[in-house]
């Protein structure tokens, strides 16, 4: 449900016929996207010193014009007339998003509106640059195409919807159930710092939509905006996220649902790689704000592939199997912080943080008692950092070589883990696990501009287990896929899914 707060009818186009301070102005010129068919013209004199954008009587602070494309009076041009000019971006998509799509559960397929000040007289309290777009496309398992665009910039808000076909009823309430994912990605999105609301978008119903995708680009007033590009189909899920901070990606593909365990191995593999980046973002100085988006995405996204209907798998695994791999669909991701360099004095030294995680799956063979699987897991950190000689202690790097007291420390981590299963005439006959972890920590202690320590510690570790003794003693009930879903309960089946999942340190824990 979404709540309009009230606003002065004054700042409203007059569908009833529009009196002396409402009029079309042929000489108002306007970007192609905002032609008008109303202008509202709005005193100066009627201003208030108040800092809000309305006086209490409905006039726009500092004066000007209204310009609005479609002379009526619905609920979102009211929207649209309460916040269009808000000092927040936050402010000014509150509510929107839900409004538009939840016009589909009305009958409506397109929308058109448009409102832009011109001629005030002064300054809005906004930052100058602030601006917003978001588009929303919604396609259709019947091929129609949905088309939703937000523009948001300094003086006015542009809105479009349209539907390129005619949709059935099912399908219309399909895309009005997006409303509270959509507006949620948008909360999300345009705080500070942004979030990644995805679970209502990646939640859409795959049995009247193919596909939703969700893109932006933000400025809250920084001096580089930030941008997202979401794609979510039945077999792909994906986002890419650009912030002045720097970049993270993630992909997701869900098209092979024999692979997906039982839904307690997915969500120990999702809490052990969420493990894994909390830890490379204390030991790299990772930026909070993009590692949390990445978490976010990552859950959403193993959360959606949990719920795909693994009726249609070609090669059903029994629990055997499942055991050896991670439970989750096949993944790629990756952060990378913009790089800075917080040393006049030496530029040379770079703070950077680059992450990067993965997992491929591959399958030989077409039946399930005779076939072959490798799945592979890589995780790398590379991250380098300047941090001050005593904990606590502030950094103030300058070119006076007095300043120049800090550790520079520079981290080059790598993980790997390999599993492969073999299947013949109905029979396990391969569980072999390959692992390997490196960590090395090169550092340099710099006192008074003087290098005084610099050394390197390096870390190995790698092992190989066997666990085809261990699996086959769990019992098997015969039935076409053999499994009866024991991964969550039986002990053996959870020892070693637990040494599957991958880690940047490999655990003493072995198959005895």
């Amino acid at each position: 449900m979404t709540v309009i707060a009230s606003v002065s009818a004054s700042i409203l186009p007059d569908h009833t016929g529009l009196a002396s301070a409402v009029r079309h102005d042929a000489d108002t010129t306007l970007p192609a996207s905002i032609q008008p068919s109303v202008v509202v013209n709005l005193s100066a004199a009627s201003t208030s010193a108040s800092a809000q954008t309305y006086s209490a009587q409905g006039t726009l602070a500092g004066g000007g014009q209204l310009v609005w494309r479609n002379n009526v009076q619905d609920p979102i041009s009211v929207m649209m007339a309460h916040q269009f000019r808000a000092n927040t971006l936050s402010e000014r998509f509150s509510g929107l998003g839900a409004a538009l799509l939840d016009n589909f559960n009305k009958g409506s397929s397109n929308y058109s509106q448009s409102v832009q000040v011109q001629g005030a007289s002064g300054p809005s309290t906004a930052p100058a640059n602030m601006h917003g777009d978001v588009s929303l496309r919604i396609k259709t398992r019947s091929g129609a195409l949905v088309t939703l665009s937000i523009t948001s910039l300094a003086n006015g808000m542009d809105i479009k919807v349209q539907s390129d076909s005619t949709l059935t009823d099912e399908e219309r309430g399909a895309i009005a159930n997006l409303a509270d994912g959509f507006q949620s990605a948008l909360d999300g999105l345009t705080q500070v710092p942004p979030k990644l609301n995805l679970t209502g978008l990646a939640g859409f119903d795959t049995r009247q939509l193919s596909s939703v995708d969700l893109q932006s680009s933000l400025n809250n007033g920084a001096v580089v905006p930030s941008s997202a590009d979401v794609h979510l189909d039945k077999q792909n899920s994906a986002v890419k996220v650009s912030l002045p901070e720097g970049k993270m990606q993630l992909s997701v593909s869900t098209g092979n649902p024999a692979i997906q365990g039982s839904a307690g191995q997915r969500a120990a593999a999702v809490a052990n790689l969420i493990e894994q980046l909390d830890n490379a973002a204390r030991r790299g100085h990772g930026n909070p704000t993009l590692v949390s988006m990445f978490k976010d995405a990552f859950t959403t996204f193993n959360g959606k592939a949990g719920t795909l209907d693994s009726a249609v798998m070609n090669l059903p695994l029994n629990d055997r199997e499942h055991a050896m791999l991670t439970g989750l669909a096949d993944y790629s991701g990756s952060i990378t912080d913009t790089p800075t360099h917080p040393n006049p004095l030496r530029p040379g030294e770079v703070d950077k943080f680059e992450w990067t995680a993965s997992q491929s799956t591959t399958f030989k063979g077409s039946t399930a008692d005779d076939h072959t699987i490798t799945q592979t897991q890589k995780m790398h950190l590379t991250a380098a950092y300047h941090r001050p000689l005593k904990p606590g202690q502030p950094l103030q790097l300058s070119t006076d070589p007095d300043s120049q007291n800090y550790y520079y420390d520079v981290v080059n981590d790598d993980a790997q883990s390999r599993a492969d299963v073999a299947m013949q005439n109905g029979l396990l006959t391969n569980a072999t696990l390959t692992q390997s972890a490196d960590q090395n920590l090169h550092e340099i202690k710099v006192v008074k501009n003087k290098i005084t320590d610099d050394h390197t510690v390096p870390g190995h570790q790698a092992r190989t287990l066997d666990l085809l003794n261990l699996l086959n003693q769990v019992p098997l009930d015969g039935t076409p896929d053999q499994s009866r879903n024991l991964g969550d309960t039986d002990p053996n089946l959870i020892k070693v899914h637990n040494l599957v999942l991958l880690t940047s340190v490999l655990s003493s824990n072995d198959a005895s």
